[in-house]
C-alpha cells in the first residue's frame, strides 16, 4: 500500500512540473500568457457627413470656367470641379470646406463672380451648398467734347452690375453684367440753361463682349432770333443759318422770338436782303446783335456764336 501511495505521489509531480514548462514556453501552440497591456488609443478619423454641392450661371458663357470645390474626407484634402447637378461628397465631420468667389477660367476681361457672402464654412452635419456666379465683361466707357468749353464733368452712365442698375461717371472701365444695356446721360454735368455739352451720337446700347463705347459731346449756346419789318410790306422770310450738332442747319426766322441751341464757336448768317413780289422792290436789313457784352447794330449778316446771343435784324 505504500508503495501504491509513492507512485501517486510521483504521477502528481511529473503532470504538475510538464505544466509548468509549458506555461513557460512562449512559443509553444499552448501556450498561455497574459496580453501585454495597452500603449496608447489608436488614431481614428472623424465621422463623415455628406456635403452636396452644385452651382449655375447668370448671363451665359462659361463653357470654359469652373468651380472648385474644396474639402477633407478621411483626413486627406481633396480640391474637384463640381457640376450644375447637385452631387454629394463624403466630408469629414468638423472640417473646412470652400468654393471660389471667381471661377476658375475667368480671364481679365471676362469673369463669372458670385454675390454669395459666405463661400466657406465648417461641416458638422449634412450640408447642401449651391452658388449663383454672375457673367460679367470689362467694359470702357468713355466720352470726348467738341468746341470747347469748360466747368464740365465726365457724364454719369448707368448700367447693370451684379444684377442692380448703377451709375458711373466716365471715363472708367467698369465690370458690366453680360447682356446689360447702358445709357450715357444726354447732358454733361456743369450744363447751364444757356450753355451745355449733349450728345450728338448715340449714347446707348448692350455689352455683349469686353470693349469701349466713345460718345461725343458739343459744345452749345442757347441763342434767340426774330426779324422785324419797316414800313412794311410782305417780303420773303429770312433764314437763320448755323451748325447744330456739327451739321448745317437753316431755321426760317419769325417776327416772334425764337431759341435755339447752337454749336460754339460756330458761325451763323442770315439774309442781308429781302425781296419781295414786285420787281425792284426789296428790304435791306441791320441787326442788333445782344451779347453777355452789350448791343451793337451792325449791317453785317453774319458773325460767330461764342456765347448766348440774340440776333434781331430789322429790314
Amino acid at each position: 500500500m505504500k508503495r501504491s501511495f509513492a507512485l501517486i505521489v510521483l504521477a502528481f509531480t511529473l503532470i504538475t512540473v510538464g505544466t509548468l514548462i509549458l506555461a513557460s514556453d512562449q512559443h509553444s501552440p499552448t501556450a498561455a500568457y497574459a496580453l501585454p497591456a495597452s500603449h496608447g488609443t489608436v488614431g481614428r478619423n472623424p465621422p463623415l457627413v455628406g456635403l452636396t454641392a452644385s452651382y449655375s450661371v447668370v448671363g451665359g458663357g462659361g463653357s470654359q470656367a469652373q468651380d472648385l470645390l474644396s474639402y477633407v474626407s478621411a483626413g486627406s484634402q481633396q480640391t474637384l470641379a463640381i457640376t450644375g447637378s447637385p452631387t454629394t461628397y463624403m466630408v469629414d465631420s468638423g472640417s473646412q470646406w470652400s468654393v471660389q468667389t471667381v471661377l476658375n477660367g475667368s480671364t481679365f476681361n471676362e469673369r463669372w463672380i458670385t454675390t454669395a457672402p459666405n463661400v466657406s464654412g465648417t461641416i458638422s452635419a449634412p450640408l447642401t451648398i449651391s452658388f449663383s456666379y454672375i457673367h460679367q465683361y470689362l467694359y470702357t466707357f468713355n466720352f470726348n467734347v467738341t468746341k470747347g468749353g469748360g466747368g464740365f464733368q465726365g457724364p454719369p452712365v448707368s448700367f447693370n452690375q451684379l444684377g442692380s442698375v448703377v451709375s458711373f461717371p466716365a471715363p472708367g472701365s467698369f465690370w458690366v453684367d453680360a447682356g446689360s444695356g447702358y445709357n450715357y446721360a444726354f447732358l454733361l454735368p456743369g450744363s447751364t440753361g444757356t450753355e451745355r455739352w449733349a450728345t450728338s451720337t448715340l449714347g446707348s446700347g448692350t455689352v455683349s463682349a469686353p470693349g469701349m463705347t466713345r460718345v461725343t459731346y458739343n459744345h452749345q449756346f442757347f441763342i434767340s432770333f426774330s426779324f422785324s419789318l419797316v414800313n412794311g410790306g410782305s417780303p420773303i422770310q429770312p433764314t437763320l443759318s448755323s451748325f447744330v450738332g456739327g451739321t448745317p442747319d437753316a431755321i426760317p426766322m419769325t417776327p416772334s422770338t425764337q431759341n435755339a441751341w447752337v454749336d460754339g464757336g460756330a458761325p451763323y448768317s442770315f439774309n442781308a436782303q429781302l425781296s419781295g413780289g414786285v420787281t425792284g422792290e426789296r428790304w435791306q436789313g441791320t441787326t442788333l446783335l445782344t451779347t453777355q457784352s452789350g448791343s451793337v447794330l451792325s449791317f453785317i449778316p453774319n458773325g460767330t456764336v461764342n456765347g448766348p446771343i440774340s440776333i434781331t435784324p430789322v429790314f
